[in-house]
């Protein structure tokens, strides 16, 4: 299995960070991942999170703040 490292273009960024959205108003999302199609999972608190797809490698976001 191929394990794609490169970072998100910007179009996948804008996809993910519509997942956040709706993570944090709904608690899920509809939205699946921009490169391979399977589910998105969510984990944050009220300063950071991370956001991937459920094939760990495929695709990875995270911020953190103050």
């Amino acid at each position: 299995m191929d394990i794609n490292k490169k970072e998100p273009t910007e179009a996948e960024y804008a996809v993910l960070y519509n997942a956040v959205d709706d993570f944090c108003e709904k608690g899920n999302t509809d939205i699946a991942c921009p490169r391979c199609g399977k589910k998105l999972v969510f984990q944050g608190n009220s300063t950071s999170f991370i956001i991937s797809c459920e094939d760990r490698g495929c695709i990875e976001l995270s911020e953190r703040g103050l």
